[in-house]
C-alpha cells in the first residue's frame, strides 16, 4: 500500500498552520504577561503612595489636634488675664 502523498501534504499544512497559530498565541500571552507585570508595578507604586498619604494625613490630624489644644489653652489664659 502506497502512502497518500496528497493527504500527507494536507496534514503537514494543517500542522504548520497549527504551529503558527500556537506561536502567535504564545506571543500574545507574552505581551499580556508583560502588560500585567507593568500594571502590577504601577499598583505597587500607587499602594506605596497611598500608604504615604495616609501617614501624612494621620500626622496632620495629630498636629491639628495639638494646635487645637494649644488654642484652647491660649484662650483659657486670655480669659484668666482679662478677667
Amino acid at each position: 500500500m502506497q502512502p497518500n502523498v496528497q493527504n500527507n501534504g494536507y496534514v503537514f499544512d494543517k500542522l504548520k498552520q497549527a504551529l503558527a497559530e500556537n506561536n502567535s498565541l504564545i506571543e500574545r500571552l507574552n505581551i499580556a504577561n508583560a502588560t500585567l507585570n507593568s500594571r502590577d508595578r504601577e499598583i505597587e507604586v500607587l499602594h506605596h503612595m497611598l500608604t504615604e498619604a495616609n501617614e501624612m494625613r494621620s500626622h496632620c490630624e495629630n498636629k491639628l489636634k495639638e494646635l487645637e489644644y494649644l488654642q484652647q489653652q491660649l484662650n483659657e489664659m486670655k480669659r484668666l488675664v482679662y478677667r
